[in-house]
């Protein structure tokens, strides 16, 4: 600290109000002196809602009404339903699908080959029915759904390993898929024996770990439980990543909840105004001295019969002489719509999702601007596959099913030590299929992309495939049949061993 900054402080214990003015005066020359425009400090900075919060402290503090408020959004308006949906759906799609595979060292071939084919069978009577999911609703791929479409809307999600009998289950868990009310998150800033402690919900070591998490064994909306210590290796929380240290994850709507609300107001009171606006009324004008004058006026002069209250096609109305009709010129609110696509565009990209996804409206799109959205959209859409979906759900539900193969009746005894298990995510979908697909070729010509990765990118196994493939190729040939599709077909070995060998 300088000496002048001293001399500050000093002053301030003896003589706050000079002290006071001291610093308000060295304020404003530091502020005349900055670099950052930014960082200067004026009526144009001064509504700025600064704070020195952890990101764990501010998350924990308004968690639970962003997560309220982002649900009752995606409830009631059809943009963020649509934008969540196609987030999941494009995220997961029809499934994130595992690959099992043994990585061949010499002396391996046809050892362990048993080994995969036996995970695959328990995978198959596991993840691809509904006895993985605790309540008996959905199959693996349909969990993913829920999982991505939860942790886009809510922020977050927990994932729950639940010891089951197994005639419930073929390997003995089953997935259980909580809503983060369920985390006790009242239970915070305690200090633990042995240095730990607890901060919204959630326990940590000493050095910080994760170790348990405090859940209620209900929903407490509807019932009151006390919550129970539940081990973090039985919990998988998932949620996008922000800020070093987060533990607590924060909606897709957190950016745009005011300006959906404020559309929905908008919306609401623009059909309220068309409803003015379709409201015509007629009104009979006369021009009559004798009944303009109030004086002179007289009700019984108007036959109330002939009082105008509705118009009807087709109807004839006598008029006095000197009468008229004239309708009244309800206000119109021009620049609705304009309003509504700007408001519609922002939304969208708090969202991370393109305007013409959430809404619809692709009236304005031609080819080059729909191929960079959807190249801009996809690149989010692989962020959250490969840094969220299967790092923290996929893999943490393949080391549960694994954990689980070593106890199972008839599993394996040991897994191999090469194992090597890959996730091939859904299938993207070209604009163009022949400019793409001729595109993709001459990048595989050129070696900048390997076949197997080519299959990945269309949501299917390069393994499978490629004995698809061998399989058909045989099949065509002993039929005598020329299968122009067949990739090479010039070039394929007729060996019809070595291709049953490289099949395998």
């Amino acid at each position: 600290m300088d000496l002048g900054r001293m001399l500050d402080n000093v002053i301030m214990v003896f003589a706050p109000a000079a002290g006071a003015r001291r610093l308000a005066n060295r304020q404003r020359g530091e502020a005349m002196n900055r670099k950052y425009e930014g960082a200067s400090r004026g009526s144009r900075t001064g509504s700025f809602p600064l704070n020195n919060l952890s990101a764990n402290k501010d998350i924990g503090m308004d968690a639970t009404l962003l997560r309220q408020r982002a649900r009752y959004m995606y409830q009631n308006t059809n943009t963020a339903k649509r934008a969540i949906n196609s987030l999941a759906n494009g995220i997961v799609g029809t499934g994130i699908v595992p690959s099992f595979k043994i990585g061949y060292d010499k002396g391996s071939e046809g050892v362990q080959m048993p080994s995969v084919n036996l995970m695959k069978d328990f995978w198959r009577a596991w993840g691809e029915k509904l006895c993985c999911d605790f309540y008996g609703r959905l199959n693996f791929y349909g969990v993913q759904k829920l999982v991505a479409k939860t942790f886009k809307r809510d922020g977050e999600v927990m994932v729950l390993r639940r010891q089951v009998p197994f005639s419930e289950s073929p390997i003995g868990i089953q997935l259980q898929l909580l809503e983060m009310e369920y985390l006790a998150d009242y239970i915070n800033y305690q200090i633990l024996p042995g240095g730990g402690w607890t901060m919204n919900g959630i326990e940590y070591d000493k050095r910080g770990k994760r170790v348990a998490y405090w859940l209620f064994q209900r929903h407490p909306s509807e019932w009151y439980t006390h919550p129970v210590r539940v081990s973090a290796e039985n919990v998988i929380h998932v949620l996008h990543v922000d800020f070093p240290a987060q533990n607590r994850g924060v909606p897709s709507a957190a950016p745009t909840i005011i300006a959906e609300r404020d559309l929905d107001e908008y919306e609401d009171a623009e059909l309220m105004a068309k409803k003015v606006q379709a409201s015509h009324a007629a009104f009979r004008v006369t021009n009559d001295p004798d009944k303009i004058d109030n004086i002179s006026f007289d009700r019984k002069d108007y036959d109330d019969e002939e009082t105008l209250e509705k118009l009807e096609p087709g109807s004839i109305y006598h008029l006095y002489p000197g009468e008229q009709i004239q309708f009244n010129t309800p206000p119109t609110a021009p620049g609705a719509e304009e309003y509504r696509k700007s408001k519609h565009r922002a939304i969208a990209a708090g969202y991370e999702v393109t305007y013409e996804m959430m809404t619809g409206d692709y009236s304005n799109v031609n080819f080059s601007s729909g191929r960079m959205g959807w190249i801009e959209h996809q690149r989010t859409i692989e962020d959250a596959q490969w840094m969220t979906m299967v790092p923290i759900f996929c893999d943490g539900v393949m080391k549960w099913f694994l954990d689980a193969l070593l106890l199972c009746p008839g599993g394996l005894i040991k897994l191999p030590d090469n194992l090597n298990i890959t996730w091939t995510t859904p299938r993207r979908e070209m604009i163009d299929p022949t400019k793409e697909t001729a595109a993709i070729k001459n990048e595989m010509r050129m070696g900048r992309k390997p076949w197997s990765e080519m299959i990945r990118e269309n949501g299917d196994d390069p393994d499978t495939v490629f004995k698809q493939i061998v399989e058909d190729y045989k099949r065509f040939k002993d039929a005598g049949i020329n299968a122009e599709w067949l990739p090479n077909l010039d070039a394929v070995p007729s060996d019809n061993n070595k291709l049953n060998a490289t099949g395998k």
